[in-house]
């Protein structure tokens, strides 16, 4: 069940089954994002403890977003980066309730964070875990970033595919996916070989880490992600989810930032893990003109 995009004469049919007369929905419920109120939450604070606060927007009062140490790392390794982000202090927000510019210092932070782990690292992996099928502990938004000092088969494996003739670059010419959005230097897409509902692909320009983008880059990135996660919300209620936020390695080697959102509305089960096929109830194409007819309303 990779997530690598598969070469232009991949035969689908030998990695995901369509059964129309199946349905995900009963699944679903088990998945659903609820955000309780009421919790005990550690990211709802007006102050954090000086061992874990790193950076806050705005600079001074009430926070809009915060960075912070994360206390329970991942890589328990001395020097390495461990953090978070909350991209509001708002519990029940979900990211298509978020403002621009909210969204926008989100991503200058995580680019800030990318490139300071950048300088000793050899891979940065930053993600967000929604919801208990996207494996979160905390029903408040929050992202990761941990520093690695090894690169991932995975990112390798992605490095390759932005090399000459870029997989990405070339995403709509190549009839690799469905266009839902298009915001400035970006575009987003359901990849025609997505395994899970509603998977959106977020691509822009060729740059080799979030880290490099620039202002006006950030804005549309902002806009259309927001654009995304709303017609996402639209189509499925409280969709559990993992996005990925895929810049390359920090070796200098080729890599075309992207961002992966994968909404975990599929359970794998004993016939996904016997035969590494995937079974679906409908096509990509179906989520697509769901998802664009979705954002066609926002307008």
């Amino acid at each position: 069940m990779s997530l690598i995009p598969h070469k232009p004469n991949h035969n689908l049919d030998k990695c995901v089954i369509v059964s129309p007369h199946r349905k995900y929905s009963g699944r679903n419920n088990l998945l659903k994002n609820i955000k309780p109120l009421g919790e005990e939450c550690v990211f709802c604070s007006d102050h954090f403890k000086k061992e874990e606060f790193i950076s806050q927007w705005p600079s001074e009062g009430h926070w809009g977003v915060v960075r912070l140490k994360n206390i329970f790392p991942i890589i328990n390794k001395r020097g390495a980066t461990n953090e978070i982000i909350v991209p509001t202090p708002i519990h029940s927000a979900t990211f298509g309730s978020l403002s621009i510019e909210n969204t926008m210092q989100y991503f200058f932070m995580m680019a800030r964070s990318v490139a300071r782990s950048s300088k000793k690292m050899s891979y940065t992996s930053v993600f967000t875990n929604e919801g208990p099928g996207g494996g979160a502990s905390k029903s408040h938004l929050h992202t990761q970033i941990v520093g690695m000092d090894f690169v991932p088969n995975i990112i390798s494996e992605l490095s390759n595919l932005s090399k000459a003739n870029c997989h990405f670059c070339s995403f709509t010419s190549g009839n690799y996916g469905y266009k839902i959005a298009e915001q400035g230097f970006f575009a987003a897409f359901v990849p025609n070989d997505a395994k899970n509902y509603y998977q959106i692909k977020i691509i822009g320009p060729h740059v080799q880490g979030i880290q490099h983008l620039n202002l006006s880059q950030f804005e549309d990135l902002a806009k259309i992600f927001i654009k995304c996660q709303k017609a996402l919300e639209s189509c499925v209620e409280y969709p559990s989810m993992n996005i990925l936020y895929r810049s390359g390695p920090h070796d200098g080697r080729d890599y075309h930032f992207h961002i992966d959102i994968i909404p975990r509305l599929n359970f794998a089960g004993g016939f996904e893990y016997d035969t590494g096929v995937v079974v679906l109830s409908s096509y990509p194409r179906a989520w697509a003109r769901d998802l664009k007819a979705a954002i066609k309303k926002q307008k």
